[in-house]
């Protein structure tokens, strides 16, 4: 696998105690992207899917200043929902150049 490269602009999120979704970020180039690396400066549980998605308690949970990168290519959308306190989750685009 070749190295991951920031292939667009991300997305931001200010968490709350409601489940909040939106559409995954493309690449620069308008495409569905392979991979996001996602980042979260508190507490949050996050989900992936299709359609309408919902993020629950139990659910993949990042902690304070963890970040994941995750195989995005067969979902469109992400949900989160804060863990504890409010903060921001980040969700930026990735490529396999």
């Amino acid at each position: 696998m070749k190295p991951l490269s920031i292939s667009g602009t991300g997305i931001k999120f200010t968490l709350s105690g409601t489940s909040q979704s939106a559409t995954l970020p493309l690449t620069a180039g308008g495409q569905k992207c392979s991979f996001v690396y996602v980042s979260t400066t508190t507490g949050a549980y996050i989900r992936f899917g299709n359609g309408t998605v919902t993020a629950v308690d139990t659910d993949l949970l990042l902690m304070p200043g963890q970040g994941l990168v995750i195989a995005a290519n067969t979902y469109d959308k992400i949900a989160c929902l804060q863990a504890a306190t409010a903060g921001q989750l980040v969700v930026t685009p990735l490529e396999n150049q």
